[in-house]
């Protein structure tokens, strides 16, 4: 009885990457009372893959990252599969430089985050543009980006102490 306990106290713990991100990918596009915040709204999902790559990727594999990005094209209500695209990238691109950004400090990292999240952004600006028969508003992309930036300093803290607790004590 205490292995079934401890295994599911593992699978518990092991899922909680992925219920942050399906989390924060549900309170994306809740509304915060400006609408001209909505313009600009961070993407609060591509943090939590990002982050969760480089320490952990074996807790959030692609299709979790494909899930999540789904839910939040679900509820967006914009091109199907788009975030889900994107987010899927995200993953591919932090592992694909793991060896090179994780032993770097943080500061790093967050640059790190700062150009992939730029490219994809971008990405998906471009897609969404074509999807929708004409080019949005340049400064509403990088006022998007630019607040997903500063909002990845405070959510790889969180993340950071989150993983310190979780998965780094004895």
């Amino acid at each position: 009885m205490g292995g079934l306990i401890y295994r599911a106290l593992v699978a518990i713990r092991g899922s909680i990457p992925f219920l942050i991100g399906f989390l924060l990918a549900s309170l994306t596009f809740a509304r915060y009372g400006a609408p001209e915040f909505s313009l600009v709204t961070p993407s609060l999902t591509l943090p939590v893959i990002y982050y969760w790559t480089l320490r952990q990727p074996e807790l959030l594999p692609s299709w979790a990252v494909f899930l999540i990005g789904l839910w939040q094209d679900i509820l967006i209500g914009g091109p199907l599969g788009l975030m889900a695209l994107l987010l899927v990238l995200m993953r591919g691109a932090a592992e694909t430089q793991r060896p090179v950004l994780l032993p770097q400090s943080a500061l790093f990292q967050w640059f790190g985050y700062a150009i992939l999240s730029l490219a994809l952004t971008a990405l998906g600006w471009v897609i969404a543009s074509i999807w929708a028969g004409q080019f949005f508003d340049v400064f509403s992309f990088i006022g998007h980006w630019g607040l997903g930036v500063l909002l990845y300093g405070v959510l790889g803290l969180l993340f950071g102490r989150l993983n310190h607790f979780l998965f780094e004590q004895a």
